[in-house]
């Protein structure tokens, strides 16, 4: 068998692959964390304006002043289709129609 050549991968271009694979991942874990807070806060302020948006139609249609406080059963299922979940399980505080909904988690 002579003349019969086995090729391999030499243990520094496998060294080599292993410290690339680590940069990316070194780059790229963070900036997917970073992403997934962003896109949870994001989430988290939409769910708010659309009570917001609520609020207002509820003081609109019920003929209520600003200073007025609706409770969750006021605004669903008129309003709102169900109750809004922040997505790090913050709770949501009402408040009076002149004020904005807060989240105890992603404050605006």
């Amino acid at each position: 068998m002579t003349g019969l050549r086995v090729r391999a991968f030499t243990l520094i271009e496998v060294m080599v692959v292993v410290l690339v694979i680590g940069i990316i991942m070194a780059i790229a874990v963070p900036q997917f964390q970073a992403a997934r807070t962003k896109a949870s806060e994001d989430a988290c302020w939409e769910n708010q304006r659309l009570v917001d948006t609520a609020k207002q139609h509820w003081m609109m249609q019920e003929s209520k002043s600003p200073t007025d406080t609706p409770n969750w059963s006021d605004l669903v299922p008129k309003y709102l289709k169900r109750i809004p979940e922040c997505p790090l399980s913050g709770t949501y505080t009402l408040g009076s129609c002149q004020e904005d909904v807060r989240c105890d988690v992603h404050p605006r």
